[in-house]
C-alpha cells in the first residue's frame, strides 16, 4: 500500500481547479514517492484512484467563508459514517462526487481502509472561467508547507521545486481584483 496525492477541481469554474492546478504543478516540479493525480470531477470510476490506498490527500477548493488559509483536515471512516452515514450512499449522486463521498463509498465497498487527508484551498471566484484568481494563487504557495510537512510524516518524499512551481501556477492566474 502507498499514498497517493488527488488534486480535484473544476477548472470550468475559476478557482475551484485550484486542486486540478495544483496537483498538475506538483508532478511537473516536484520529485515523489507519491502518484500524483489531477481529475476535474469524480464519479464511481474514480475509485479505482484510493484503491488499496493506504494515505490518500484530496487536494481541493473551499469556501473563503468559512476559512481564511489553507487548513489540512484528516477524515477517518468513523467520522465519515457520522457525516454521511445518516442519509446513507443511495442519497449520493454517482455522477458528481466529492472526495468526501468517494472515500466514504470506498470504506462502505471495502476497497479502501486507510486515512483520507483532505488540504482545502480558499476560492475566491467561482464563475464560468478558466484560470485562477490572484488571491487563490497566493494560498496555494503557502499551502506547500503543509502538504510537504504531511507527505513526510507519512514516510514519503516530495521534493518541490518552489520557482517552477510558483510559475506553473502564476501562469494559471487570469484574474487579478488588486489596485
Amino acid at each position: 500500500m502507498s499514498s497517493k496525492i488527488i488534486g480535484v477541481g473544476n477548472t470550468l469554474f475559476g478557482d475551484d481547479g485550484v486542486g486540478f492546478y495544483y496537483a498538475y504543478a506538483l508532478r511537473e516540479c516536484s520529485k515523489s514517492s507519491v502518484p500524483i493525480v489531477s481529475v476535474e470531477t469524480l464519479d464511481y470510476s474514480s475509485l479505482e484512484l484510493i484503491e488499496g490506498a493506504s494515505n490518500v490527500v484530496f487536494i481541493d477548493a473551499g469556501n473563503p467563508g468559512r476559512l481564511s488559509e489553507p487548513r489540512l483536515f484528516l477524515f477517518e471512516k468513523e467520522e465519515l459514517e457520522g457525516i454521511i452515514g445518516n442519509s446513507g450512499v443511495s442519497a449520493v449522486d454517482p455522477h458528481d462526487l466529492s472526495p468526501l463521498q468517494l472515500v466514504y463509498i470506498g470504506y462502505s465497498l471495502g476497497s479502501f481502509g486507510g486515512k483520507a487527508f483532505f488540504l482545502v484551498i480558499p476560492s475566491f471566484r467561482i464563475d464560468i472561467g478558466f484560470g485562477l484568481s490572484r488571491e487563490t494563487a497566493e494560498k496555494v504557495f503557502g499551502s506547500l508547507v503543509l502538504l510537504e510537512s504531511l507527505v513526510r510524516g507519512l514516510g514519503e518524499t516530495l521534493i518541490v521545486d518552489k520557482e517552477c512551481f510558483s510559475r506553473k501556477i502564476n501562469e494559471k492566474v487570469v484574474y487579478d481584483s488588486s489596485p
